[in-house]
């Protein structure tokens, strides 16, 4: 599968949530506690997560590139039915946590696609809009139906923000459209 995806910040989590609740009612609250690990190949890098919820933990190894701020992942996922000996076998394995993250949030589904408002602990308010497609051609009406709800939703262009949560978690002056005075971090009034 592939996961097309955009996120960007959010100003006003609360008029987007009315935006959100009055196109599509009800919505589902998450709480997401994600580890990030490295593993020591010799062929370069290998990175994945390990996602922890109320209700299951998820394995997740993404191979990523950008595009117009839009994020586009080959995704390999499968749930884990004991989270903590994955993690005490990685560790054995010689992998490295190298980042946390915690997104809390209400999960809606508008028109076909995935649309999260998530507060990420450490750095502020997020909306992602994203999609699984089976095959490529799918891609670009997919592509185009997420850059629609952007514009319907009211979601200023210069708030999408293409930087890894990771990379604005190890360091948050990386963020490339964190609007002034939005977000936890150092930039933040």
């Amino acid at each position: 599968m592939v996961e097309i995806e955009l996120k960007a910040w959010v100003t006003d989590p609360d008029a987007l949530r009315a935006r959100l609740s009055q196109r599509c009612g009800s919505a589902v609250a998450y709480d997401k506690r994600d580890t990030y690990y490295r593993a020591p190949l010799a062929s370069g890098a290998f990175e994945f997560r390990v996602r922890r919820t109320d209700e299951e933990a998820v394995f997740t190894r993404k191979e990523k590139h950008i595009e117009g701020g839009l994020e586009i992942n080959r995704e390999f996922e499968f749930t884990v039915s004991d989270a903590d000996a994955l993690a005490d076998l990685v560790s054995r394995l010689g992998c490295t946590e190298f980042a946390q993250k915690r997104k809390r949030g209400q999960r809606f589904v508008v028109d076909g696609l995935t649309v999260e408002l998530s507060d990420v602990a450490g750095l502020g308010w997020f909306v992602e809009i994203e999609a699984l497609v089976a095959d490529a051609s799918e891609r670009p009406a997919v592509e185009a139906r997420i850059r629609a709800l952007v514009t319907d939703l009211e979601i200023p262009e210069a708030l999408i923000e293409p930087v890894p949560y990771t990379t604005m978690i190890a360091d948050p002056s990386t963020a490339c459209s964190r609007p002034r005075g939005v977000g936890h971090g150092p930039t933040a009034e």
